[in-house]
């Protein structure tokens, strides 16, 4: 069954890991808890990690590391206009 871009069923199926970006985003708020961050520091960059999670195939390799987050984070505007924190 093809869908939308070429894609087949099977290789919807193969290629995503359901709830992947709400866990990393979960994993990735507790982790900035744990270092000190204010809530909405720590939930600024989990959504930034779950979003950049979305990037890949698998369950493993597309998991940021803690630099790409950071990176995209300083690249984002924010309502502040500055960075992360």
């Amino acid at each position: 069954m093809a869908g939308a871009a070429g894609a087949t069923l099977e290789t919807v199926r193969d290629s995503t890991t359901s709830g992947g970006s709400a866990r990393n985003c979960s994993f990735a708020f507790l982790a900035r808890l744990l270092l000190n961050d204010s809530l909405a520091t720590a939930a600024r960059y989990a959504a930034c990690a779950a979003a950049l999670s979305t990037n890949g195939y698998g369950a493993v390799s597309p998991i940021p590391r803690a630099a790409a987050v950071m990176e995209a984070l300083i690249a984002s505007p924010t309502s502040a206009g500055s960075g992360p924190g």
